[in-house]
This record gives C-alpha cells, structure tokens and sequence, in this order.
C-alpha cells in the first residue's frame, strides 16, 4: 500500500474547516501563511508555541466521523481536491488510509439541491439524483453543507460506471446508487439503488464490479456484485480496508477485535483488542499493536512480534520498513526514543534523546526529519534520518517548514524566520544514505514555498500589508504577481498551476490563471471556486452580482469559453474507484 504521511501533529495557521459554498464566505486572511500538508511532509509549525504541544502517542481504537478523504475550501474558498484524514480502526500512521485518486474526465456540481455530472470537454451533463438531501427541513439546514459527502462520488477509471449516494437523511445514512456511463457523459444507463440504509463510506473495486459497505443498525459489512448482495460478511463492523481487486479486506469490529477475510477462503481472526497499523501492498501480512506491542502477521501464519513498548507508528513503508517510538525509563525521566525497524532488526536513534515529533516524511523510502526535547524547555533540536543513520540539521532557533521533495532526496527549509515579516530564508541540502549534506541558500525574503510533483520548488516572496498575496515564483523565476497566498492548485502530477490574482476578499473571487512550465495566462475574471482535472483542463465558477449560484465552465487551453451549466451551488471531486483506504463505518456527523 503506498504509504503518505500521517497527519500533523498540530493545526496549521490557515482555516481548516470548509467554507459554507452557498454562501461563498471567505474566513480571514492568515497571519502566518502556512503551506498545506503534502504527501512528503506534514504540515510546518507557523511559531514556535506549536513546539509545545503535547507528543503524539499511539491511538486506541477510535472512530472519526469522518470520511477518508474531504473536500477542503481553503481561506480563498478555492476548491482543492486534497489528502487523506486518519479515520476508523488504524493507529498512527497515514499508509493505512491510503489516497483517493480523482477522476480526470468527470466533474460532480450541485444544482436545485441535487448532484449533478458533466464531461467537462464534452460538457454533456446529467442529473444523477433526485432526493440528494432528504426531508424539507434537513435540506435547508445542510445544503451549503453538502461537501460532507464529497468523497462519496466514485467513478471508475474508464468513466463507465459512476457511484454515488442519493435519499441522504438527517443520521447520515443514504442510499447508495449505481449507473453507467458512455459517449463522454452522453449517455446514461439507468440509476440502480444497490442498498439502502448505508453507514459511514464505502469503497468499490477498481474495476467497479463489487462494491462494499456497511449498512443498518448492526452494521453488517456488505460485498454486492451489481446484481445483488453477494455476501454478508460480518456484522457490528467498526471499519474496513479492501484491496484494489476487492478480494482481500480487513476489518474490526467494536471490540477492536481484527478480522481478515479472502473472498476465497474463510474469515480469520487476526488478533483481539488491537489496533490496525497497515498492510503489505498485497495484503498478505498485516501490521498492528497490541498491549503496547507492534506485529507482523502474515495470512496463515503466526503472528511475529516486532518490538514491545512502543507508544507510536510514526511511519510504515511498502518493503516493510518503519519508524516508530518506544518509551524508555531514564535516571529521572521516562522518555520516547525513535526506532528505525528494517524489516529484520531494530535500531535505536539516540538511545538518550527524547522525541518530540515528526516534522516531514519520506513518502516511498525511509528518511524523517523531526524534532527532540532538550534540558531547554524554549528551544527544541532538530534532526533528520536516512534509515537509521541520525544527523543534527544546523539551523538556527528561527527553523521553520522543513519539506522533503517527493523522491526524499533532498531536504528543504526556511531559516531565520522572522515572524514579524514572515519570512526567511529558503534552504536546500541533498539527502543521501549517508546523511545530509552541506546545505545551501537559496532564496532570501521566502513567505511560504511547495515542492510539485516534479520536485520543483515555487515560492512566495513579498507578502503585502494585509498578508493575504505576493508574488509567486517558479524555481527562482517569477511567475505573477499579486497571487492569493495558498490558492495555488497543481493539475495532477503536471507541475502545471491553478491560481487566483486580484482576489477580492470582499465578494469572495478573482481572476482564475494558468501557469504552463511557468508561463501564466489569464482563465477569466470572476471566479469563485475552481478544479483541476488533468492537464491543462480545469473547471471554474462564475458567479456574477450578488448571486449564490453561477456558471461553469470548462478550460481545456483554448480563448473560447465551454459551458457547462448554469445556476450551479458549488463544484464537486468525483473519485476513482479502487484508491482510498479505511473506511469508517459511522455515519457522517451532520
């Protein structure tokens, strides 16, 4: 299972919550501009008070009523389909939940209160519900609140067959529906209600031939094979995991008793009272604490004990590596000291320093930059590790936002932050197996940067007085001005951008750009929401007057406007399915 990195350990600056989309409120401008979690680093501290906050340690058995992935409108009201929240039955690390993957064909919207589907270079569309929120009253109080279930429009890879809820009503229950797709979104099938009475998310196979969930009051786990519920395979289900394929799930139930079940084969009991940690890419061999335990269990064999006292899983890659902490008792103190596990033997990092916390992640090879406690309760030392390989990073008291590029190959941080300016100076130094290298400025008056997909750094650099936009830069070389801190959205894995300039924080929009190997050029004026698909393909919102709904619109790099629709709520991510990961089994807290 590809692993990310786990949730931050503390808020950042920028709101979190989403926006109500109806009315299109833009919550204040950030004091300290912070750049949004990658799946290369967890989100930088925007002052030294977060240093403060109390470890991290390991989670029991715990339920969020959330789903696996949400849909985040940042301080500009910008739509961003982004990452993963830790839910259900696993502990600490993000490589259990997985990432949703988006569909780059489909775009989901809201019209009259109901969900709605368009090809976006066809810009066929379709109404796919007809009682999205059910009950007058429910509908009313939770129509700007509808981004809740986001993540619960799921389309398969090929765009044949779409997933979707439909009869939400006020527990967050739905009923869940299929139908298919052709001819660019010209042509449907008809809608099919697979069941009734759904609790929490569910997840489908890659190929959308199986679909699974939990329904009812007993919680029954649930396969259906698009022609009727094939089987019931358990009840008082907490949370579950499935494969690509859909022929390998794990579950727990609400006892934190771990099941594992192969289509083919009868369901066994993996362990009592535990907490799931993740899996192997093939599901083969689950990880998970028991008692203050880590194991390993491998289907059919015995469970192997990896260490004892551990008290958090910072990190678990597909070869099986990990990083986690286990508590040991010194002369006056008990502290947590990192472990490097190879997928053999354990290795203690410092066997006298007391971890802090997990400051950026390595997301396919073992590398965690982090920080220590020191006999100084104000300042905290930092440092980083390439497997079990420990070296101090040479920063001053002002370090701030350390970020590994996506091959963790190189390290990435601003030093001499000044706070009252916010900003500092951008830093770089290679990672190797032997440990960090000498490093090297290399922009002065940094405010806040990301590293792209392609590992590209672009950076903003002359904040204005309001701290709310500045210049943006791509690898040293200016891209605009006046950019909307935060706004900028990569379109996939293109390095291309998505960006607001001229944004008016009063009427909640701006004018939409592209950046093309750096090269910007101007969308429209008006915008208030938008999403990237692939490419060069975006679909925006215009919203004109004092109007809540507006128009979509589809760019695909040429002058001519495409529309989509009109009186369109807010814009929507449709999934694919097969990606995501655990999924929780509670209903959405309305």
């Amino acid at each position: 299972m590809q692993p990310t990195a786990p949730v931050a350990p503390y808020a950042p600056a920028t709101p979190a919550a989403p926006v109500a989309p109806a009315a299109y409120t833009a919550p204040a401008a950030p004091v300290a501009p912070v750049p949004p979690v990658t799946d290369a680093a967890t989100a930088p501290h925007p002052n030294e008070a977060a240093l403060a906050k109390p470890k991290r340690k390991m989670l029991p058995f715990i339920i969020l009523a959330a789903a696996a992935a949400v849909l985040v409108i940042t301080v500009v009201g910008v739509l961003m389909w982004t990452g993963v929240i830790s839910i259900s039955f696993f502990g600490a690390p993000a490589s259990a939940a997985g990432t949703y993957a988006q569909n780059e064909q489909y775009v989901a919207y809201i019209k009259d209160g109901e969900l709605h589907i368009a090809h976006a270079k066809s810009q066929a569309s379709f109404e796919a519900t007809s009682d999205l929120l059910s009950g007058e009253t429910f509908r009313n109080s939770m129509i700007s609140n509808i981004y809740v279930a986001s993540n619960l429009v799921q389309m398969t890879k090929n765009g044949s067959r779409l997933f979707y809820p439909d009869r939400i009503i006020s527990d967050g229950s739905y009923n869940l529906f299929t139908r298919t797709v052709s001819g660019n979104g010209k042509t449907t099938g008809e809608a099919v209600r697979l069941d009734t009475d759904i609790r929490g998310g569910y997840r489908v196979s890659e190929d959308g031939k199986n679909a699974f969930y939990v329904r009812g009051d007993a919680k029954s786990l649930y396969s259906h094979n698009m022609k009727e519920r094939s089987e019931r395979i358990a009840s008082d289900v907490e949370g579950f995991i499935i494969n690509g394929n859909g022929t390998r799930i794990y579950y727990s139930d609400s006892e934190a008793n771990i099941y594992y079940k192969n289509r083919n084969a009868a369901t066994e009991k993996v362990d009592s009272e535990s907490t799931f940690i993740g899996t192997s890419p093939d599901f083969a061999t689950v990880y998970y604490t028991k008692d203050g335990t880590l194991y390993r269990k491998k289907q059919g064999e015995t469970k192997e004990r990896i260490s004892a006292g551990v008290s958090s899983v910072i990190m678990l890659y597909d070869s099986g590596e990990l990083y986690y902490t286990k508590e040991t008792d010194t002369d006056d103190k008990t502290i947590d000291v990192l472990c490097y596990y190879d997928g053999t033997s354990e290795t203690r990092i410092g066997s006298t320093t007391d971890f802090n916390y997990s400051l950026a992640i390595g997301s396919t090879k073992p590398v965690l930059v982090y920080s220590i406690n020191t006999d100084d309760k104000e300042e905290s030392e930092y440092r980083i590790a390439v497997k079990a390989k420990d070296t101090a990073i040479d920063v001053s008291k002002t370090f701030r936002f350390p970020r590994l590029n996506p091959s963790a190959t190189k390290l990435y941080y601003i030093d001499d932050y000044n706070e009252n300016r916010n900003s500092g100076d951008l830093w770089s130094a290679d990672v190797t197996d032997d440990g960090l290298k000498q490093a090297a400025q290399l922009y002065e008056d940094v405010n806040i940067y990301r590293i792209n997909s392609k590992g590209a750094v672009h950076h903003y650099s002359e904040l204005n007085r309001a701290g709310t936009a500045a210049d943006l830069y791509l690898e040293g070389k200016t891209v605009d001005t006046d950019v909307l801190i935060n706004s900028e959205v990569e379109i996939g894995n293109t390095g291309n951008l998505l960006y607001y300039t001229d944004y008016n924080s009063n009427r909640d929009r701006g004018t939409l750009n592209i950046s093309v190997n750096g090269k910007p050029a101007m969308i429209a004026d008006d915008v208030s929401m938008f999403a990237p698909l692939g490419g060069t393909v975006a679909v925006y919102l215009i919203v004109e007057g004092s109007a809540n709904t507006g128009d979509i619109y589809c760019y695909d790099g040429s002058k001519d406007r495409k529309r989509i629709d009109t009186d369109v709520a807010m814009l929507m991510p449709i999934y694919l399915t097969g990606s995501g990961g655990v999924v929780s089994a509670s209903s959405y807290n309305w």
